[in-house]
Formats: structure tokens, C-alpha cells, sequence
């Protein structure tokens, strides 16, 4: 018995009643729902930077030069923030503070 065979035998003993006038039927409904649903325009999506500057690595490069270049401009224009006045005065008030309080250990090696 050849495959070809099981294939002819399945389709011959499948029951199914084809009716064109029940087809034509089905059709003009769906073409009456289509039209009332007045779906001329596709809905689409839209492209947001994000998604942009995941896909490709020339724009992840730039973004993270950019990132760079900004934290360097940031740090030059106000100093390291370690030497700053206001660290200075939240290291006082956290060691009067009972509750909270932060030691630095530097060791020198």
C-alpha cells in the first residue's frame, strides 16, 4: 500500500457536506461585517527610540559615549562628590544620628 493510498482512503471515508449556497452565505456576511467595521486603515505600530537603539551597536556605541561624555561633564563642572561640602555635612549629621550612622575604613597599602 503506498502512502498516497492512506492519504485517498482518509479523504474518501471524511464526512463533510459541501454547499455553495451556505458558502455564499458565509461570504456575504463577512463582507457586510468588513464593511460596517469600516477597517479601510490597518492599525500599525510604532517604532519607539528605544527599540531603535536596541537593535543596532552603532547606536549603543553612541549612547554610551554620550553617556560618558556627560557624567565627565557633570563631574568637571561640580567636582568629585567625595570632597564636596554637602558630603561633608551629611557625614556630620549621620554620626550624631544614634540610629543611623556610616563608617569609612580606607587603608593604605
Amino acid at each position: 500500500m503506498r502512502p498516497n493510498d492512506k492519504t485517498e482512503k482518509i479523504i474518501k471515508d471524511f464526512d463533510i457536506d459541501v454547499n455553495a449556497d451556505r458558502d455564499r452565505d458565509i461570504l456575504l456576511e463577512l463582507q457586510r461585517v468588513q464593511a460596517e467595521s469600516g477597517g479601510a486603515n490597518p492599525g500599525y505600530s510604532v517604532i519607539g527610540v528605544g527599540r531603535i537603539f536596541s537593535k543596532s551597536i552603532m547606536a549603543k556605541m553612541v549612547v554610551a559615549a554620550v553617556t560618558i561624555a556627560m557624567l565627565f561633564c557633570l563631574y568637571t563642572a561640580t567636582g568629585p562628590f567625595f570632597v564636596s561640602d554637602a558630603f561633608a555635612d551629611m557625614r556630620k549629621a549621620m554620626a550624631v544620628m544614634p540610629i543611623m550612622h556610616r563608617n569609612l575604613y580606607t587603608t593604605d597599602k
